[in-house]
């Protein structure tokens, strides 16, 4: 399968672990799709920062976009060494 635009969401993402998700079967599918799109946007929620998961989704290569109704300090400088547009959406 191939997509325009994925949009994906995890169990945790930490800057040493990338982002990873609690199974193997619904990380390859995050994995396969995140690869396949032509442009992906992560979606998670504060909770899920600074957390790691039993399975890597990505390691931050594939992610272009991260909405998130709060960065946590130290996050918004990271995204941006990666290239990564890190946008905070009121809920």
């Amino acid at each position: 399968y191939y997509a325009d635009h994925a949009f994906i969401s995890c169990r945790g993402l930490s800057q040493e672990n990338g982002v990873t998700d609690g199974s193997q079967e619904g990380g390859e599918v995050r994995r396969m799709m995140l690869r396949r799109a032509a442009r992906s946007t992560l979606a998670v929620d504060r909770t899920k920062f600074g957390h790691t998961h039993l399975y890597q989704i990505d390691d931050y290569a594939c992610i272009d976009t991260v909405v998130t109704d709060s960065l946590p300090e130290g996050w918004s400088a990271f995204f941006t060494q990666k290239g990564i547009p890190g946008v905070e959406a009121a809920l």
